[in-house]
């Protein structure tokens, strides 16, 4: 996990190298740097791309700066990064509404689905309600950064708001009966076999189970079972492999159809993906490709007089 320490730089650069066939070829490349001024980060990237021996001169043909809150690297080192964007989930403490607090991430992966792991591998020990809105590819070469430091990525005015905000969500729905924080209590108690009546006591693991016993007793994890499956017959009927959950992630990851892994999708994402899919199979050609014969038959006109007596 690498905080941003910095400023980061987009820095493209320009050469000209051999390919593998022994022809001059130009490649251009792009490498996201961290550095204090413009200056820096030219002089770092052209350090380190020179550094490879691929070419003896190259040129920086554009400089940008970007923001983002971290970047997040997997145990084995990918090919690819990605730009992810997330929604932490907050509680407004007046009106109890929900909202979202966007927060941008480069992930190392090498492909969309593992960055999607990768994203749930590195929050997962948060107590953070979010949702994965983003994850698009993008033409970085190599991060040049510098030393990472330990702080939180999380913007410190949301770090209060942003805790336990899954079980308030579901907490503002349940229903209720007596003192909402006596209600509150005996959840917690329950949950902790007589531990604690404190919600912040709680363990990673107890919290989890706490806020999954609220959405059972809600009935939304039946709703999600019943439209996941009403939704991988509809898109069996498509041709879709369902039995493959990596073509059925992949099938979903397209932004046409959804944008996320199909687990990541809620329960009003899973009913407007099947009003698309109905749809999208509407408008499909029919699938028996013989043409349609009209049969013509010939009814012969008899003369009466040309029979035989």
């Amino acid at each position: 996990m690498a905080t941003t320490n910095n400023i980061w730089y987009n820095v493209k650069t320009r050469y000209q190298g051999i390919d593998e066939k022994g022809f001059t070829k130009v490649y251009t490349e792009e490498y996201l740097t961290a550095a204090n001024s413009f200056t820096e980060a030219e002089e770092k990237t052209s350090e380190t791309a020179l550094s490879y021996g691929d070419c003896e001169e190259l040129d920086v043909i554009a400089m940008s700066r970007t923001k983002f809150s971290e970047i997040v690297n997997g145990d084995k080192e990918a090919d690819k990064w990605f730009k992810c964007k997330i929604n932490v989930i907050t509680i407004d403490e007046r009106s109890g509404r929900e909202k979202k607090n966007p927060i941008f991430l480069r992930v190392n992966a090498d492909n969309a689905l593992e960055a999607h792991h990768r994203l749930d591998e590195h929050l997962k020990s948060t107590m953070l309600g979010y949702t994965v809105e983003q994850v698009d590819e993008t033409k970085i070469f190599e991060v040049i950064s510098n030393h990472t430091r330990g702080a939180s990525f999380i913007p410190n005015h949301l770090i209060t708001a942003m805790n336990y905000s899954r079980f308030y969500s579901l907490f503002a729905k349940l229903p209720k009966y007596g003192d909402d924080d006596d209600q509150k209590a005996q959840l917690v108690s329950e949950i902790s076999q007589g531990r604690t009546t404190s919600l912040r006591e709680l363990s990673q693991q107890e919290y989890n189970s706490l806020c999954s016993l609220l959405e059972e007793r809600m009935g939304i994890r039946d709703n999600l079972r019943r439209r996941r499956s009403a939704l991988l017959r509809q898109m069996q009927q498509m041709g879709i492999k369902t039995h493959d959950w990596q073509v059925v992630d992949q099938f979903c990851l397209q932004p046409r159809i959804a944008g996320k892994p199909f687990r990541y999708l809620s329960l009003t994402e899973l009913t407007a993906l099947s009003r698309k899919l109905h749809a999208i199979d509407h408008k499909r050609p029919s699938q028996s490709t013989e043409p349609k014969v009209k049969m013509l038959y010939y009814k012969p006109q008899i003369n009466s007089q040309q029979l035989p007596s």
